[in-house]
């Protein structure tokens, strides 16, 4: 039976079944998990928002605990205050009693973001040294740890992608992983990097029995509203669960209730497993164990070196993977546009015709995608200074692209830039370069 009609059968038991007062599934409305005309209604911001600024207690859902606590490490609450500490403390208490530890919730569920947050905390205290005032200094031996990296390896940072950058890597990184690995709760909850008790973490303090793959889907299940959100193996538990809720319970060991506060459609779930292979060509990263971000990250890190090559054949496996996704395009495009611009111009043309068929043509990275076809033009000697400016003078640039100066010269600098009046001040660097080779 095709999928469709099975899912059209499915529909009408269900309803037929709700009709009759659930008669078909003993009461148990496991029914209503197959009926592919329910909608998934689930918030967990809106039911956060419901509690108002009351302390958790008992009568939380499980779900609301959850935003409240990655709020409180990487969102509107996360500015470091006793309350923020009386909230966040007493919600991993809740979850606790409930089955759900504190470790599972910040080393397994919020770890990379926790550790990321901490060194986005480092940065703003690295850029607030020697000034008076403001806040106390908490991060002080991943600053020194700094100071002593850059030194060794005679490097300045400009710009804070360009600090984030470092302190993501070397001695820095290292100190906030193992922070983060094995500091005790309460001094990860209260950001103490100096003189932190330490903690044995066993595997059973960081995964519900059923495992990382499931620990993982309870999270995404009660925190994340969008099923594209959600890694592939949260899909697959989540069919699972669909199939037979008793037995996936069974292996979580959980409380049906906490699973109970939210109903996905089997329709939704097979619908986002279809959109992502018809997109993209998988279901999840396009290098197994490597995020959108983390992808972008190590690129950047490699051009930055002089690692071209490296970085290109990195990319190109990356949309061999997944040809039909955009961010992978984009860093392929970029990558080669030092080493073969008229792939790289094929590659970023080919994105501005897809947002437009799509009718999304304000994509996120579609000024992105502008900026480098104009850099790719003044090379190509087929756009002035004052037409690149005015092409680029109405986009949004922020981040990592190559320095039109260096570039249109034949070198090879990656720059960060945090505004478009920054990019367009170095391309009037060009101007007079460009005025000595006319005169000559």
């Amino acid at each position: 039976m095709p999928l469709k009609e099975f899912l059209s059968a499915a529909d009408r038991a269900a309803r037929l079944c709700e009709q009759s007062d659930h008669s078909i599934c003993g009461g148990s409305r496991d029914c209503e998990r197959v009926r592919g005309s329910e909608e998934d209604h689930f918030d967990a911001g809106r039911l956060l928002l419901a509690h108002g600024d009351q302390e958790p207690s008992d009568d939380w859902e499980t779900a609301a605990l959850l935003r409240l606590v990655r709020e409180s490490i990487d969102g509107p609450r996360a500015r470091r205050s006793r309350r923020r500490t009386i909230l966040l403390t007493g919600a991993l208490a809740r979850l606790g009693e409930r089955g759900i530890g504190p470790d599972m919730v910040l080393r397994t569920w919020l770890g990379k973001l926790f550790t990321v947050h901490s060194l986005l905390l480092t940065a703003r205290e690295w850029n607030r040294l020697g000034e008076p005032g403001g806040e106390a200094a908490t991060f002080t031996p991943w600053c020194e740890l700094l100071s002593v990296q850059l030194a060794r390896n005679e490097r300045e940072v400009s710009g804070l992608g360009d600090l984030m950058l470092e302190l993501s890597q070397g001695e820095v990184r290292r100190a906030a992983d193992e922070w983060c690995a094995r500091a005790a709760v309460s001094h990860l909850v209260d950001y103490r990097v100096t003189g932190y008790t330490t903690t044995d973490v066993e595997p059973e303090d960081l995964y519900l029995p059923a495992g990382e793959d499931a620990t993982v889907w309870l999270f995404e299940r009660l925190s994340l509203t969008y099923l594209s959100d959600w890694s592939p193996s949260s899909l697959q538990w989540e069919l699972a669960y669909i199939d037979d809720p008793g037995r996936v319970l069974g292996v979580l060991r959980l409380q049906e209730e906490i699973l109970a506060e939210r109903s996905v459609p089997l329709e939704n779930v097979i619908g986002e497993l279809t959109q992502r292979l018809v997109a993209r060509g998988v279901t999840g990263d396009v290098i197994e164990g490597l995020s959108p971000e983390e992808l972008t990250h190590r690129l950047v890190k490699m051009l930055r070196a002089g690692k071209v090559e490296d970085a290109c054949a990195l990319a190109e496996r990356a949309f061999r993977g997944a040809p039909g996704d955009e961010q992978a395009a984009l860093s392929l495009a970029f990558c080669l546009m030092v080493r073969q611009p008229a792939r790289a111009r094929q590659l970023l043309e080919w994105l501005s015709v897809r947002w437009i068929i799509d009718g999304d043509s304000a994509a996120r990275s579609a000024d992105t995608v502008q900026v480098d076809l104009v850099t790719l033009d003044m090379v190509g000697e087929s756009c002035t200074l004052d037409e690149a400016a005015r092409l680029v003078s109405g986009l949004k640039v922020d981040g990592w692209f190559w320095d039109p100066v260096d570039l249109v010269a034949g070198r090879k600098t990656l720059m960060e830039f945090t505004t478009t009046q920054s990019w367009l001040a170095r391309l009037e660097e060009l101007r007079p370069l460009s005025r000595d080779v006319a005169e000559g």
